[in-house]
């Protein structure tokens, strides 16, 4: 398995520290664990995973410089590029956790689930 594939299983695993998102232009802007800045989106059948390396300025400076062109020091990745089902899964439950954050979606469901009686069998 790629670092890159590894790196993004260990992002779900801890996604409490994938705070805060945002969304521009259908790409999902990240950090996790407070320093690292990342952006997601799917481009024709694909998922691109963008991590912006050495980048001090705040998650919206980068998604400013990314509205007025390309960000120095960006690393990206293609889940197609990854040649296994894991990865293409593992990037796409990235991109779906994150764009469900960034909509708000994660907080419903998680009211709706809390309705829930502790008796209901699943």
């Amino acid at each position: 398995m790629s670092r890159i594939v590894t790196a993004v299983n260990a992002m779900l695993i801890n996604a409490n520290k994938i705070d805060p998102v945002f969304e521009q232009q259908e790409e999902f802007f990240f950090q996790y664990d407070k320093k690292h800045k990342w952006s997601i989106c799917e481009v024709n059948s694909d998922v691109v995973l963008s991590l912006y390396a050495k980048n001090d300025g705040s998650l919206e400076d980068v998604m400013r410089s990314r509205l007025f062109g390309s960000v120095p020091n960006t690393v990206s990745y293609s889940a197609n590029d990854q040649a296994t089902k894991e990865a293409w899964e593992s990037f796409q439950e990235l991109l779906n956790f994150v764009k469900e954050k960034a909509l708000g979606v994660t907080e419903v469901l998680d009211d709706i689930i809390a309705d829930l009686d502790d008796d209901i069998p699943f």
